[in-house]
């Protein structure tokens, strides 16, 4: 019995580790891609929002980024001229990008929201995703070259 007891608690100790370290794996996956990608869209010249979940930049440079979402993969990638396969970050559930707009008057077209949405991925027993203990970050960032 008393074997029985030590085994419950040294589970359940695993499997609450487990947890933590996944949670923190998400929420660190979060940062580095809204970072990523904030800190190359504040050196860009030129926006353009390809999709809600695409978005294309050039750089002073005239290199052209490309940031996507790929839903098979669960990852961020990135693209230079339109060319690579560069994951930025995984475990991610969703991306959102679109143009803040100002107390509902006239958009401010130079400032991009960002909304990157992580989660633990698993696959059920059908074989399908499933994403537990979703996490959100939402960031806004404005290029240095297009403020007003």
């Amino acid at each position: 019995m008393l074997i029985g007891t030590a085994y419950f608690f040294l589970n359940h100790t695993i499997l609450s580790t487990q947890r933590v370290y996944n949670q923190t794996d998400v929420e660190t996956n979060l940062r580095i891609g809204a970072n990523r990608i904030s800190r190359e869209i504040r050196q860009a010249t030129a926006i353009y929002l390809i999709s809600n979940s695409t978005i294309e930049f050039q750089l002073p440079d005239a290199k052209r980024i490309q940031y996507y979402y790929d839903s098979s993969t669960n990852e961020i990638r990135r693209l230079v001229h339109g060319v690579g396969y560069n994951p930025v970050v995984n475990n991610i559930k969703s991306v959102k990008y679109y143009r803040m707009e100002m107390n509902n008057a006239s958009p401010n077209y130079n400032t991009i929201v960002i909304e990157i949405e992580g989660a633990i991925i698993t696959k059920n027993s059908n074989g399908q995703k499933v994403f537990d203990d979703v996490r959100k970050l939402q960031t806004k960032v404005t290029p240095k070259l297009l403020r007003k």
